[in-house]
């Protein structure tokens, strides 16, 4: 997977030289990472939902907690 991040890096510097893609890859690959982190992803929500509890307007489905071994 690397090697074919460092091609496609290449090729993009080749294309477009006046841009600096070099951090492209790790920036997209942390935030991938951090989308998929489904614990964190429900801490998210649970701390969205306390925020607007009082607010009528916004509402947002529980979370769930499920064992999967």
């Amino acid at each position: 997977m690397e090697n074919f991040r460092n091609t496609m890096i290449q090729e993009k510097v080749k294309l477009y030289p006046q841009y600096r893609f070099e951090w492209l890859p790790l920036a997209f690959a942390k935030t991938v990472s951090s989308e998929l982190d489904f614990v964190q992803e429900a801490r998210n929500s649970e701390r969205a939902a306390k925020n607007f509890r009082n607010n009528k307007m916004v509402n947002l489905g529980a979370t769930v907690e499920i064992v999967a071994m």
